[in-house]
């Protein structure tokens, strides 16, 4: 008997130490995401979020380095190039890290718990992300992009440094006995304190369109007269076309500017962010009428069907790169003094040099970018320049994140059916949405959605909420019964899933690891996915589920109260439905 506990302990010894001798192997060759496999060939042996992973740093007990991004993100390639193909930096992550690699918008719950992790703590979020975690998924240290060099410094700072940790990710903290009345005063104050008066927009070094928060303000104004407010609204969507966010060849915004005036786009483009600022033009555009703001929508909308839309699957792709086919940031839209001298005439460049600034050198390495330009309001003259120079640029590729995600797809399918009966021309576009929706629901699941044929693992909470909302205005606006009948299946399954009485799980536990139930997810530039579930289950008008939604729009009204322009959404929906919800009270 003695024998055999030795041998026992002496061969699970043996085990261990074997587990922790064998190399780890990168696991991005066959990840279902362009930008983890961009990661299949670097130095760094990544490993996929999973409980397989998670369970080996506990049992070699080494920390966690976890390392967000996505293929759009210009400096999460830097970093690459920089550091995970470097030999010093890789051998080690390697040797005292387990590293795990992560697409962002196939796993939104973790990514917006991490970035408000690193902002508790560094004070900043965004992309590169990384984050490190204790052997047992704890974090405690964050950062966004380091070179090589102080990348280094951090890993060896931390390799040993998270003994003793008990850091917890972040949960709204309410105020003890606030004021849940919702007050449209707290909505005005806050929106009043975080515009830019100056260069307009919100107030920041760099200017985001913030888009859910643009939408709140503009119901915000059709319920209540505010001139400053108002003012504000109409010259900061001008402000956005006329300089560097919007693509004036090619049509379509890019996702954020570096500067604080508009002027120098970061060149990435995002199918949500021109999803949502297309509704936006649209609604203006119907509300003033106005050739310019009609343009917009229109070359937005083309833009969309051209570069994003994958015409055979019936679905939308995520975004665009940042680079060129040289690897070069914005190359695509740039154009050097040489190139316009030699393919515009005199009387065209008579037209745009004051606009676009030619007398003076480029804002940017490659060349200029061409505006819309405050003094060039459309014509037929302008347009055709900006339909030569997209002419000449048609046939040279973008790199393209071809991910077809139910969230993204059920977004866009809700936002084009709201504008049916004015434009009848979309219905074929959102059948094809309802068909792709339709064929991702499989054995009461719903996937993720497809890449390159494959299909996804299962969605998580914003999967399923943008699918049943974009569902559900298709129905209220066709009359499609088993669209409904479908969105409604969706809710019940994430209602059981990811919602109860404390509020929205993110997504579903990875082994043993789960983020915190949050009472509601604070909009990001998507429209938080708590919002689309809750106004989807209103819209559905299913008893248990109007209760819920009615239950979890309560639950946020401190949230709301407390930071406004984060839950602007939230805002939206309340206004939107105020006279339904005193039904049920």
């Amino acid at each position: 008997m003695k024998y055999i506990v030795t041998m026992t302990i002496l061969f699970a010894l043996s085990s261990t130490l074997t587990l922790a001798a064998i190399p780890l192997v990168n696991q991005m060759t066959h990840a279902p995401s362009p930008y983890l496999q961009q990661h299949a060939q670097d130095k760094v042996q990544w490993q996929t979020w999973s409980p397989e992973s998670l369970t080996l740093a506990k049992q070699q007990q080494k920390p966690i380095l976890l390392s967000i991004g996505y293929y759009a993100c210009h400096w999460c390639h830097v970093m690459q190039q920089e550091s995970y193909q470097n030999n010093a930096v890789a051998n080690l992550v390697n040797q005292f890290y387990i590293p795990i690699k992560i697409d962002r918008e196939l796993h939104p719950g973790l990514d917006q718990a991490m970035l408000n992790y690193a902002k508790s703590l560094i004070g900043v979020a965004g992309w590169p992300l990384n984050i490190y975690l204790t052997p047992d998924a704890r974090p405690f240290d964050a950062h966004v992009y380091l070179d090589a060099a102080s990348l280094t410094t951090r890993l060896n700072q931390n390799k040993a440094s998270y003994a003793g940790t008990n850091i917890t990710l972040p949960i709204p903290k309410l105020q003890k006995n606030m004021n849940t009345k919702i007050n449209d005063e707290v909505f005005l104050s806050a929106a009043l304190a975080q515009i830019d008066t100056i260069n307009l927009g919100f107030v920041g070094t760099r200017k985001f369109p913030q888009t859910p928060q643009l939408w709140a303000i503009n119901h915000y104004l059709e319920r209540r007269s505010q001139a400053e407010l108002q003012a504000w609204l109409t010259n900061t969507l001008t402000e956005m076309v006329n300089h560097g966010l919007y693509d004036a060849v090619n049509g379509g915004f890019f996702r954020y500017t570096v500067d604080s005036e508009w002027k120098m786009p970061h060149f990435e483009k995002m199918l949500i962010d021109n999803a949502q600022l297309w509704q936006v033009y649209v609604h203006l555009s119907q509300l003033t009428p106005s050739n310019e703001w009609d343009i917009i929508a229109e070359q937005t909308l083309e833009f969309m069907l051209t570069r994003l839309y994958d015409a055979p699957k019936g679905a939308f792709f995520t975004s665009l790169s940042a680079l060129d086919n040289n690897g070069q940031e914005g190359g695509h839209y740039l154009w050097s003094k040489k190139d316009l001298y030699q393919y515009l005439s005199d009387k065209d460049l008579m037209l745009v040099k004051p606009v676009w600034q030619l007398a003076y050198p480029p804002s940017f390495d490659l060349g200029y970018l061409p505006i819309w330009g405050e003094h060039a309001r459309p014509n037929p003259h302008r347009q055709a320049i900006m339909n030569r120079l997209k002419q000449l640029r048609s046939s040279e590729p973008i790199g393209t994140d071809r991910k077809l995600l139910v969230s993204y797809n059920g977004l866009m399918l809700s936002i084009l059916s709201q504008q049916l009966k004015q434009q009848p021309k979309l219905k074929p576009i959102t059948q094809r949405l309802v068909t792709f929706l339709q064929e991702a629901w499989k054995d009461n699941q719903l996937s993720q959605g497809v890449y390159l044929n494959k299909r996804l693992t299962e969605a998580d909470l914003e999967g399923y909420a943008f699918a049943a909302k974009g569902l559900l205005d298709y129905s209220l606006t066709t009359g499609d019964a088993n669209a409904s009948e479908l969105a409604i299946a969706l809710l019940k399954r994430s209602e059981q899933l990811f919602v109860n009485d404390q509020g929205f799980m993110a997504h579903a536990a990875v082994g043993d690891f789960s983020l915190p139930r949050q009472l509601a997810f604070a909009d990001t530039a998507l429209t938080s996915p708590s919002s689309a579930w809750i106004e989807a289950s209103l819209q559905s008008r299913e008893a248990m589920l109007t209760k819920r939604a009615k239950q979890q729009l309560n639950n946020a009204l401190p949230l709301m109260q407390a930071s406004p322009l984060e839950y602007a959404s939230l805002w939206t929906i309340y206004w939107k439905w105020q006279p339904f919800l005193n039904i049920l009270n």
